[in-house]
């Protein structure tokens, strides 16, 4: 029997949660939930073949333990869990940002020929659940879904980020996305 192409096992305990693709569909980001791992994939056009070409972490040096899956059914672990969430790429594909709930932080990486560097990590809101790049790439949002907020940082042109405002929300903002103006 033939194996299906486009199909790659993971890191058992890993969770991929999002997958991103470059503009030009050759390359696949996956961060992993309860990892805290970002895998990148290299993606045949022809038959959607991936091979793993790095994996990273973007909760290093954080002291978490890896997370658990949590739903209704499984109370929550605590705060010394990874518990890594959204993957966003800038439109020009230079950075990659991602949020992880447990510390509240956002991971910087540089990319590089389609490879992830690490560049740095902020404190954002609680719960980062979810941010978002405007169309320009010069800002990124982030909904804090523990903190009841979303914070506007530029993006500057060495991928670093500076916050420059903030705005209260309804309670528990779990998804926030930027769209481009007519």
């Amino acid at each position: 029997m033939r194996e299906p192409s486009g199909h790659v096992a993971t890191e058992p305990g890993s969770g991929p949660r999002y997958l991103r693709f470059n503009r030009a569909g050759d390359r696949a980001y996956v961060v992993h939930e309860l990892s805290g791992a970002i895998a990148v994939y290299g993606r045949e056009a022809e038959n959607g073949r991936l091979e793993l070409l790095q994996r990273t972490s973007a909760v290093a040096g954080l002291d978490l333990h890896p997370g658990v899956v949590r739903s209704a059914q499984t109370p929550d672990p605590g705060p010394g869990v990874v518990w890594a969430a959204d993957l966003r790429i800038t439109p020009d594909e230079r950075f990659l940002y991602t949020t992880e709930r447990s510390s509240g932080t956002l991971a910087c990486f540089a990319l590089r020929e389609g490879l992830l560097e690490f560049l740095g990590r902020i404190e954002t809101e609680q719960v980062p659940g979810s941010a978002a790049i405007d169309p320009t790439g010069q800002f990124l949002l982030v909904a804090g879904e523990g903190s009841h907020a979303v914070t506007s940082y530029r993006i500057a042109e060495d991928g670093s980020l500076s916050a420059v405002s903030r705005a209260r929300t309804s309670a528990a903002p779990v998804a926030v996305e930027c769209g481009a103006i007519a």
